[in-house]
């Protein structure tokens, strides 16, 4: 075989390689991209457009970075990547204040829902969790989805943020515990407003 033509094969196997790799990459992303898109949003506390346009900005860094020789898990190599994008954009943004007490906002979920089907119910309990999750710390955020989202262990977790395991287990189990509050407090204050709602009613009947 002539140089040119060893020169010929080798742009060809390099170019077949380099289109498996990128067709791996794509499949995660296929795969994925429903846990890759909330991450995203609630990262980002953005938008549904502004959480496409980053999507798209996080495929573009991984295409550029992708060296398959060195990565082992890809799927969490994604996700170490979002977080590293994010932090770079939204690291050190603080979460928004709410203009209502978060009091005033749940009686207003629950007013408006409580004579309402349970699948209404369920989408409301959903937007009070997601409003108290939006307003923990970009890193409370980013260990709880790197987890739950991108099922990176704890280590892993740890390796990516800089933060200690300690730190982690730490700020996972705050995490968890606030949004098990927040959901006791959602469903107890539903159960008070249908009791209310029942006396009245009972009040009301002729003997």
């Amino acid at each position: 075989m002539s140089s040119r033509q060893e020169k010929t094969v080798g742009r060809r196997s390099s170019t077949q390689a380099q289109l498996s790799a990128d067709r791996k990459l794509d499949v995660v992303f296929e795969q994925c991209r429903a846990e890759i898109m909330g991450t995203i949003y609630f990262l980002y506390s953005s938008s549904e457009s502004v959480s496409k346009s980053v999507y798209e900005k996080l495929k573009r860094r991984c295409s550029r970075n992708y060296a398959n020789s060195r990565i082992g898990d890809l799927r969490s190599w994604v996700f170490r990547v979002l977080y590293t994008l994010a932090f770079e954009s939204v690291g050190n943004v603080k979460p928004k204040r709410r203009k209502l007490s978060k009091n005033a906002e749940l009686t207003s979920i629950v007013n408006d829902t409580s004579a309402v089907p349970d699948e209404s119910l369920a989408r409301a309990r959903s937007v009070f969790l997601s409003d108290v999750f939006a307003e923990l710390s970009f890193v409370e955020r980013a260990v709880f989805l790197l987890r739950q989202n991108g099922n990176l262990s704890y280590v892993e977790i740890s390796r990516t943020t800089g933060l200690s395991l300690e730190q982690v287990h730490s700020l996972m189990k705050k995490t968890v515990l606030r949004l098990a509050e927040a959901s006791d407090l959602f469903s107890s204050s539903l159960h008070e407003r249908r009791q209310d709602d029942f006396s009245f009613s009972n009040s009301g009947e002729v003997e």
